[in-house]
């Protein structure tokens, strides 16, 4: 199991040797989930919830087979992304996206040449999803970022 907390000033050559370290396939991915219902507030929660619609988005482009767990906005756990695929090149890239968007900054020396402004390209994926020129590969975790969005 991979945990993107884990993924801390990673470069995209060690997250491929983690998941070379894996050798189980599908893929087991924990993604952390930082809010709670009756414990946050409506916004953090519709953001936590982009942010999961959108990590998994990254990680299913890999994918031959994807799954997910929903998680529901009372339970304060990591969502579990489960995938299956050929391609550890692609896969150690979308994690490495996926970890800007926890534990990696991309204004940290450390990825001066590879940077990715997560909050950036969410964003995007929503307006893209808005407009109807996109699905969400995670439709739950979309669904819950619109309900709390509203409320």
């Amino acid at each position: 199991m991979i945990e993107i907390q884990n993924l801390y000033q990673k470069s995209k050559k060690k997250i491929v040797n983690l998941l070379l370290d894996e050798q189980v396939q599908p893929f087991e991915i924990c993604v952390p989930k930082s809010t709670r219902l009756f414990h946050s507030e409506k916004q953090a929660i519709a953001i936590d919830y982009a942010k999961l619609a959108y990590s998994g988005q990254l990680l299913s482009t890999c994918a031959q087979s994807f799954d997910y767990e929903a998680i529901k906005p009372h339970l304060y756990e990591s969502a579990l992304f489960q995938i299956r695929t050929n391609n550890i090149e692609e896969l150690a890239n979308a994690l490495f996206k996926v970890s800007f968007g926890y534990v990696n900054d991309p204004e940290d020396e450390f990825f001066s040449e590879e940077t990715f402004y997560f909050d950036e390209y969410a964003n995007q994926f929503l307006y893209e999803i808005k407009q109807g020129i996109r699905e969400p590969a995670c439709k739950y975790f979309y669904q819950a970022y619109l309900e709390f969005l509203k409320k």
